[in-house]
């Protein structure tokens, strides 16, 4: 019905992957939706507020409206399924985690629904069968496409709603709680005394990573607005972006090497963390200059 293809960038989580799938798939531009994802995702009110701040830049700039439907609605749109991850077959999760996930429903079968899923799944399409949706609680979401409804919010716009958004969720300040209470509560330690899963399902590597992520994010929608609004003057807050990129990485793969071997090297992390706050400190100045010129 919906000839959509996963994307191959896993940059996104499963709810925003669903929404590029569709918009590669079908060549419409999304990339300033990505200038929201600038933050940290402390708790869940922040992640909501993060998410939303993604979705109003995409519908003003680029027209894609992301709104709750019905499963029935199919034949408009592909839609958007919240699933608990332990249903899907083909996940790494499946009859072991429970936690939200996202898929994207493409077509009906007689007892079943094919679907597109770029986080979990190299395949193109999906089944998965009406019984996994048995006791379903789910929300649906439909991707409306209005043109008429473009806004295209000017740069400096731009520049005060992402830096307003640091201010509302006072990122930095949490940012630095949260980094330096891996010291403060030994969490090496505490991890390696109980946590026997799979080290990448671990909260504090899958927080590490979707930081890394959502600051490449951030830095490719500012290379959108280079290359199509001409806006050159971000070049160092694209280099400052992706240099925090390089920063989450090298402490999560610092903190993922202490866990293997059970030598847990604070001295080390705490260096790390200090690169990370002094480098978004940067940025929010650089930021701040943009807003001001």
């Amino acid at each position: 019905m919906w000839n959509v293809t996963p994307t191959q960038n896993n940059l996104y989580d499963c709810f925003f992957g669903s929404i590029v799938s569709f918009a590669e798939s079908y060549e419409l531009d999304f990339e300033m939706s990505l200038l929201g994802m600038w933050g940290f995702r402390s708790d869940k009110a922040i992640d909501h507020l993060i998410t939303q701040n993604c979705l109003r830049l995409l519908a003003e700039n680029h027209g894609l409206f992301i709104q709750e439907t019905s499963l029935q609605n199919i034949h408009m749109s592909p839609i958007i399924v919240s699933i608990d991850a332990i249903n899907c077959p083909w996940c790494l999760t499946y009859q072991k985690y429970h936690f939200e996930h996202f898929i994207l429903i493409v077509d009906l079968k007689v007892n079943s629904f094919m679907c597109v899923d770029s986080y979990f799944s190299d395949v193109n399409v999906n089944e998965i069968g009406f019984e996994q949706f048995k006791d379903w609680k789910g929300t649906t979401y439909q991707i409306n496409r209005k043109l008429e409804s473009l806004t295209e919010t000017s740069t400096h716009k731009l520049f005060i709603s992402i830096y307003n958004q640091l201010l509302e969720t006072n990122m930095l300040k949490t940012l630095q709680t949260f980094l330096y209470g891996i010291i403060s509560e030994k969490l090496i330690e505490h991890i390696n005394q109980s946590y026997d899963a799979d080290l990448y399902a671990i909260p504090l590597i899958i927080r590490l990573k979707r930081l890394a992520e959502d600051r490449q994010c951030f830095a490719k929608g500012l290379e959108y607005m280079k290359r199509v609004k001409n806006c050159i003057e971000v070049d160092d807050l694209i280099i400052g972006s992706m240099e925090c990129n390089s920063r989450y990485t090298a402490l999560k793969n610092i903190i993922l090497r202490q866990l293997i071997q059970n030598k847990p090297n604070y001295k080390n992390i705490f260096n790390q963390c200090n690169a990370i706050i002094a480098q978004e400190t940067k940025n929010i100045n650089l930021l701040f200059k943009l807003i001001k010129q």
